[in-house]
């Protein structure tokens, strides 16, 4: 379990480094763009498609694994925070089940969409090229799929703690409400 742990932890890690390098590099080629037109007169061309089917897509999508590792999705503990750890463990469990089987159908639904994409080498026609954009469809079963697998652990780990009163998944933090007691 261990290993597995520290394999799916590299992977969230390195997803989420290329969501966030798909950020810094959306954010120069649109500053590139904006100066190339207003100063130069000469815009890069195809930024739009770019940034819509690329960039946006990867920043998205890719980091979900890694947001879901570290407990980082918002909450609402209007009705839970006068809970006991162990009680709370066991509502989060749940509510990581039910999002787990609505994450899997995204993932699902993904991986059919980047297949099928893939198989017909989906493209965009811009004002100069036919871009390929069939691989960017793939950032959506990548990153769901690791969410998928993170809310499976965190859910696993959950109902442990709410049954024996002892953690076991040790990778991320631990969301301060549910800390151990």
């Amino acid at each position: 379990m261990k290993l597995f742990e520290i394999w799916l932890s590299r992977l969230t890690n390195l997803s989420a480094v290329i969501g966030g390098l798909a950020m810094v590099m959306m954010m120069a080629q649109v500053t590139a763009d904006v100066l190339g037109k207003y100063l130069f007169n000469y815009p890069i061309p195809a930024t739009l498609e770019i940034v819509s089917s690329y960039y946006m897509v990867a920043l998205a999508f890719l980091p979900l694994g890694f947001v879901t590792k570290h407990h980082e999705h918002i909450v609402v503990e209007l009705f839970t925070q006068g809970l006991s750890p162990r009680s709370l463990s066991l509502i989060t469990g749940l509510s990581n089940i039910l999002a787990a089987m609505y994450v899997y159908t995204l993932t699902w639904r993904g991986m059919d969409e980047a297949i099928y994409m893939t198989g017909i080498r989906e493209s965009w026609e811009t004002a100069i090229l036919d871009m390929q954009v069939w691989p960017s469809r793939w950032f959506v079963p990548i990153g769901c799929g690791l969410m998928f697998v993170y809310m499976v652990l965190h859910a696993i780990d959950d109902i442990a703690f709410w049954l024996r009163g002892r953690r076991l998944v040790t990778e991320g933090k631990q969301p301060k409400s549910i800390m151990d007691d």
